[in-house]
């Protein structure tokens, strides 16, 4: 699982996305992280992470062919020259459906796996004495209380800091 995960990490989201080298701000950071921990859609709310459209469907539809559609045409092409026209265009239309419902699966997957990359790369960077895993949640309703009470921009990161020492 590890490889998984690192492969993913260091091999596909660098191809998929053009993530911004430039630090993220601090409000940036804490819209970014209220909305990846509230589990609301991030497809362009955060800066410095843009999707390449073409490099993500390439990949996944080489991805979807390799581990889908080759084993299944080795499995059923023998099956598949007997039966009925009917079923063959049924069958058609499910794994057309299968395709796109993947696909969005996938495209989601890899945002939310981008966009928590680059939530942890300016933790480090803004809260570099605060563990990511164990404050992101106290640190993202501190960020809607401030917002509730109309804390100032520049005044909110003293404020949040404040509330995380005490």
């Amino acid at each position: 699982m590890d490889f998984l995960n690192n492969f993913i990490n260091n091999k596909i989201i660098p191809k998929v996305f053009t993530l911004s080298k430039e630090p993220m701000l601090y409000r940036d950071l804490m819209v970014a992280n209220k909305l990846f921990n509230d589990g609301r859609r991030l497809e362009g709310n955060i800066s410095g992470m843009k999707l390449s459209v073409f490099k993500n469907i390439t990949l996944f539809v080489a991805v979807w062919h390799i581990i889908i559609v080759l084993p299944m045409m080795i499995a059923f092409h023998v099956g598949s020259t007997k039966i009925n026209c009917h079923i063959s265009i049924i069958s058609a239309v499910i794994f057309t459906i299968m395709f796109f419902a993947t696909y969005f699966i996938y495209k989601d997957f890899l945002i939310q796996r981008s966009a928590q990359l680059l939530i942890k790369k300016a933790w480090l960077n803004h809260f570099a004495h605060f563990n990511y895993e164990k404050y992101r949640f106290k640190v993202s309703t501190f960020y809607a209380k401030a917002l509730e009470n109309e804390i100032p921009i520049k005044k909110m990161q003293v404020h949040i800091l404040n509330e995380l020492v005490k």
